[in-house]
């Protein structure tokens, strides 16, 4: 078998979607799987070169025609028809498998597609994505779905969402858990301080990592926090990890309006070398998310060792499980005395540090690439 992997999310700022298509390149390459990396043909080489191929079993190849410019230009079969296997060899037509990691297919002649969706929140909430997306994915998430041969979706909740807005065979689509990196583990506390020193990091404080949008629901945590520091005189504070995304001055406009200035701290993006320390000097993880298709950061808080409190929304539960705290995300009552009760209670911190490695160890990227592997073997049976 030859896999042809979309590796778009690869360049630039690697975000949840990126993390997944590198794991499953570097398992693939461990199972000795020969992969074939696709990327855009406008893409700098001098980027391209920064994606370290260690294995000869591993090789990127551009694309010889800028798809994603006539995605965005031309109707649906309009110039979108240049397959990317072209000129594969014969010997090996027939055990070809293209895989879509970012929801979107690529023409092919002989290989078998096999789609990821991550989550279907522009087609359930249309108001949290920004118009161009919306546009985007509406043209051709469905055109993808319905030239897909198996279809991956990366939490039970997904697939449900699936199977509620399109007329596809439920026996194709297939859930495949994500996991989190092994590098994200507990850190030493000269590395924790170094860290937080480099980004100006208060002692205590709860962290919060993911891009500032509606659908992450972070309001609720900054006025959890307000009523802990009024209530309680609590001393934490709430770092926010994560690239601004789409409306988000309101985010801003209530930390000046309940005077949290300097008790929220706001570092932008930062680097996957520096996350598993900022998670290690955190008193918990927040993530009070409405909507989510997996949720990484939950499993990378948990193998970092703090607790986690989080939204009992969407594919949550499935992935927290009972290894943290799940609450309505809109009760604010509820998360004061949540990130109250973690921060002074010691036995119960603990606990949940306990159960969410206990948690955490269910989920590998090993797993994830066999099971994965198994969905391309039911594409190429038919």
């Amino acid at each position: 078998m030859k896999i042809l992997i979309d590796a778009q999310p690869l360049l630039g700022k690697k975000t949840g979607i990126g993390n997944y298509t590198e794991n499953l390149i570097k398992e693939f390459n461990n199972l000795t799987y020969e992969t074939q990396l696709i990327t855009n043909q406008t893409v700098n080489f001098k980027r391209l070169n920064e994606i370290q191929l260690t294995d000869k079993q591993l090789y990127l190849k551009n694309k010889i025609y800028p798809y994603k410019v006539i995605r965005r230009l031309s109707p649906s079969k309009f110039f979108y028809s240049l397959p990317i296997d072209l000129f594969s060899k014969k010997n090996e037509r027939d055990n070809l498998v293209f895989h879509g990691t970012n929801f979107i297919s690529l023409p092919t002649r002989y290989a078998k597609q096999v789609i990821t969706i991550h989550d279907l929140a522009f087609m359930k909430f249309p108001n949290v994505v920004e118009q161009n997306i919306y546009d985007y994915m509406m043209r051709w998430v469905p055109y993808s779905i319905k030239h897909a041969d198996q279809l991956i979706a990366v939490s039970e909740n997904t697939k449900r969402d699936i199977l509620e807005f399109f007329d596809y065979p439920e026996d194709k689509i297939h859930v495949v858990y994500s996991a989190a990196n092994e590098r994200y583990k507990k850190q030493l506390d000269d590395t924790i301080e170094q860290v937080k020193l480099k980004y100006s990091l208060p002692n205590k404080y709860f962290l919060y990592l993911g891009t500032l949008e509606p659908k992450k629901n972070l309001p609720i945590i900054i006025e959890a926090l307000a009523k802990l520091k009024n209530e309680f005189g609590s001393q934490q504070k709430l770092v926010v990890v994560g690239a601004k995304g789409w409306k988000f001055n309101p985010i801003f406009e209530l930390v000046t309006e309940l005077g949290l200035e300097n008790d929220v701290i706001f570092t932008g993006y930062i680097a996957d070398e520096d996350l598993p320390a900022i998670y290690s000097g955190a008193t918990a993880f927040t993530f009070p998310s409405f909507y989510e298709g997996f949720g990484i950061p939950l499993l990378e808080a948990m193998q970092c060792e703090i607790p986690v409190i989080a939204s009992n929304a969407s594919c949550i539960p499935e992935v927290v499980g009972d290894g943290g705290i799940l609450l309505d995300p809109n009760d604010v009552d509820g998360w004061t005395k949540a990130m109250h009760d973690i921060s002074t209670d010691t036995p119960l911190h603990e606990e949940f540090v306990r159960k969410g490695l206990n948690q955490a160890s269910k989920f590998s990227w090993e797993k994830t690439a066999q099971l994965t592997i198994e969905v391309y073997k039911k594409a190429l049976q038919g």
